[in-house]
């Protein structure tokens, strides 16, 4: 009798297991990666002025090594690898999606550093949250202002050596520029948004977007400071761009790779 009641405790074991409704719960969210690169041969690096005479050696710590400030200035609105992998683009939901990850709504505040000095701005392209507070850093040698246009548009004099914070309240829907009156070449890209579905292209031209709902239709926009909408490019997968630079998918695996979107170089424009 008892081992009777031992196989039979033996079989109910495996049937719970084999039973749909208590297997391992299916995944709810998923990764987006992919790669952009330039589709051909990339435009030349432009030179877009030269050095007044009121613009000296920047001191420490821009320049600890007191290296002398070029002559003429290579501007990098346009950055690419060896092989053609495109830098600084965005890749981003257009919307946010009805579930949002937990880690994401929990996701408190972020400090990002903009450092203006040695003739640029550092990072060159930059994504925060709405709610981030900017930490503006001056290290050149002379006083620079930060202006940003957009829904959180500023205007701030940053002093040599000196910090300033600025918390952006407004979300946009396309990155904006980033620029300076008192030097002119120097400028870049920011874009605010209500949440963390976005990313900006390394140095291999990779984007990465983690945490996203499974079955559900998404809009990614890819957008770059020199094309603007990365408009009808297709990648190795077949999956294509539209004539704004957006792509609709809904993610059914874990993991999803787009594979690798080529921009031909006539998209950037001079």
């Amino acid at each position: 009798m008892r081992a009777r009641l031992t196989l039979l405790a033996a079989l109910l074991i495996a049937v719970s297991f084999a039973s749909p409704g208590l297997a391992q719960e299916p995944a709810k969210w998923g990764t987006v990666l992919g790669r952009i690169v330039v589709d051909g041969d990339p435009p030349p690096l432009r030179v877009v002025a030269k050095r007044g005479p009121q613009q000296r050696m920047a001191p420490p710590p821009g320049n600890p090594a007191g290296v002398p400030l070029p002559v003429h200035i290579v501007e990098e609105s346009l950055l690419f690898g060896e092989h053609g992998e495109l830098a600084n683009a965005f890749v981003y939901l257009r919307s946010k999606p009805t579930r949002v990850h937990p880690a994401d709504e929990k996701t408190p505040a972020r400090k990002h550093e903009l450092t203006a000095g040695l003739l640029r701005f550092e990072p060159r392209a930059l994504f925060v949250r709405r709610g981030d507070t900017l930490i503006l850093k001056n290290v050149s040698d002379q006083p620079l202002n930060f202006k940003m246009h957009g829904n959180s548009e500023f205007n701030l004099l940053v002093k040599h050596g000196e910090n300033r914070e600025w918390s952006v309240k407004e979300a946009d829907s396309l990155p904006q520029q980033l620029e300076s009156n008192i030097q002119p070449w120097m400028k870049g890209c920011l874009l605010v948004r209500d949440n963390s579905y976005g990313g900006i292209t390394n140095e291999r031209g990779v984007f990465v977007i983690a945490n996203l709902p499974l079955n559900e239709p998404l809009d990614l926009q890819l957008w770059h400071e020199r094309a603007g909408y990365l408009r009808n490019i297709t990648s190795t997968t077949g999956h294509k761009t539209s004539p704004i630079g957006q792509l609709r998918l809904t993610l059914t695996d874990e993991v999803t790779d787009l594979g690798e979107f080529g921009v031909p170089p006539s998209l950037f424009r001079e």
